[in-house]
């Protein structure tokens, strides 16, 4: 073994380092919204979570029934504490509710050079004003400045942008780049009234147009501590080094399942709060069942499409199988690649990294066997071209396997589950092709003696891997691997290169 030869993982280097965000937020004991639903984000999302409470609130989901405002010198003396001891990777700031509770936190957060996220907590969801007046105004002047991003609601920010209403997306635009005049690096404000909801519009400094981020509406009551919510991931995924778009488009889909899973549960008699949770509380349901539930409209749509009806039909013009063997072809050529630098980055388990080895070679074998195999022409990769579903797949796959062997491993997943169960699938239909070809390609992916103890065996290794990871962050990259599945048979049914 060669002297520099480094046995040791990188990720079991001691001591490890949290990602550490502080929230400076209101309490609520109900624990929907303030400093408890941060702190919940913060965990559900991978980050170690810290707490300076600005305030007390008597709150339930009906509404707010009483503040209790905390001497300014007792927050500053929490904050102090905290910068004084541990390194903040982020900051996100909520309820701030008086003008000489802003100029403590101000003075401290010249001293803090990191990221901070701004939601200025102005009114409940119930429509609680929950800041005195003279506060609006030095959230504008002494904590705006700071910001990275700010998160204000339609309603908060009519009120900071100084405007009358807003009510159409250009008046949206408008307000989100007055406020980016304020100071902050970024302003998403949230879209909440009938003909905006579900539309969030972000301006960001320097840019001369708004990027809109439109999701469906889940209609639900169960909205308390949305805006929290949504602004906490913001931190955390900024925390964990994301850009500013990428950071709110992760955050918006957290939120958004958030908020779906959460209708589905009943807490007190008013507003209940979203599922912060979701991806932890499923201890009976494995990793993989909650992916492939993830999913299972976009297997709905493969099992829809039509080259894989016309393959069961026997109808698929036989030029657009040839298309996609090749890109098959070249798509196993890659998945073999991508094996050969997970053995490489496995250092420390042997028995692991022959598996990885032997499921390399596999692939390999079995990409050089293809062409014959359905009886075309021999051909070699110089001779072939990735159409943009195969080329955006390897290109995906391939930066997994460089960054993380067990999301390239998730991201891997997809191909392996889906080719059986569509070839099961066109099996117990009945469905035998008078097409040869096609036949062969059904019966090589429908039988359970060969394929399901591999695939079985893939999975069981998937959930050991994942025990302890990001769920939330590794089923995005199963998401996306399907979705590239799915252009992969379209691309080919189209005959796209």
């Amino acid at each position: 073994m060669s002297k520099t030869e480094n046995v040791y993982p990188v990720d079991e280097i001691y001591p490890k380092k949290y990602t550490t965000i502080l929230s400076i937020a209101g309490s609520d004991p109900s624990g929907g919204a303030g400093i408890q639903a941060d702190l919940k984000t913060f965990s559900a999302l991978g980050c170690y979570g810290m707490a300076v409470i600005s305030a007390l609130t008597a709150q339930n989901t009906q509404g707010v029934q009483d503040i209790h405002s905390l001497p300014s010198e007792f927050v500053a003396a929490q904050l102090k504490s905290i910068l004084d001891d541990i390194a903040v990777d982020a900051v996100k700031i909520g309820m701030l509710e008086r003008g000489e509770i802003i100029d403590q936190i101000a003075a401290h957060l010249t001293r803090f050079k990191g990221i901070i996220v701004v939601d200025p907590v102005m009114f409940a969801k119930s429509g609680d004003q929950l800041i005195k007046d003279d506060a609006i105004e030095a959230l504008k002047q002494k904590i705006l400045p700071f910001a990275t991003v700010l998160t204000p609601n339609i309603h908060e920010a009519s009120r900071l942008a100084g405007v009358e209403r807003i009510e159409t997306s250009e008046e949206m635009e408008v307000a989100a780049f007055k406020l980016v005049e304020l100071g902050p690096s970024a302003v998403i404000i949230k879209g909440s009234r009938p003909r905006l909801a579900g539309r969030d519009c972000l301006a960001i400094r320097g840019a001369s147009k708004a990027l809109w981020f439109e999701s469906e509406p889940i209609v639900t009551n169960n909205l308390h501590g949305t805006g929290c919510t949504f602004s906490a991931a913001i931190t955390c995924f900024l925390a964990r080094n994301k850009d500013i778009v990428t950071a709110i488009k992760n955050a918006k889909d957290y939120i958004s399942q958030a908020i779906s899973e959460g209708s589905k549960y009943q807490l007190g008699q008013g507003r209940g709060p979203v599922h912060h949770f979701y991806s932890c509380w499923s201890p009976a349901i494995s990793f993989t069942q909650e992916a492939w539930w993830k999913i299972s409209h976009l297997y709905r749509n493969i099992l829809d499409h039509p080259f894989i009806k016309e393959m069961g039909e026997g109808t698929l013009p036989e030029q657009k199988f040839e298309h996609f063997i090749q890109q098959d072809y070249l798509f196993m050529r890659d998945r073999a690649k991508a094996y050969c630098i997970l053995v490489s980055r496995t250092v420390n388990d042997e028995e692991f990294r022959n598996y990885l080895d032997e499921s390399g070679k596999a692939i390999s074998k079995n990409a050089d066997e293809l062409f014959r195999k359905y009886n075309f022409p021999n051909f070699t990769d110089n001779q072939l071209k990735k159409g943009p579903a195969c080329t955006g797949y390897t290109d995906f796959m391939l930066s997994k396997a460089m960054c993380d062997v067990t999301e390239c491993l998730v991201a891997l997943l997809p191909c392996a589950i889906l080719f059986q169960k569509i070839g099961e699938h066109l099996k117990q239909t009945g469905v035998k092709s008078n097409n040869p070809k096609y036949q062969t390609w059904i019966d090589s992916y429908s039988s359970l003696e060969r394929r399901r103890e591999k695939v079985d065996k893939f999975i069981c290794l998937i959930e050991k891997l994942v025990i302890g990871k990001d769920r939330f962050l590794l089923i995005k990259s199963f998401e996306q691997a399907t979705q590239f599945e799915y252009e992969f048979w379209d691309d080919a049914y189209h005959l796209r290169k």
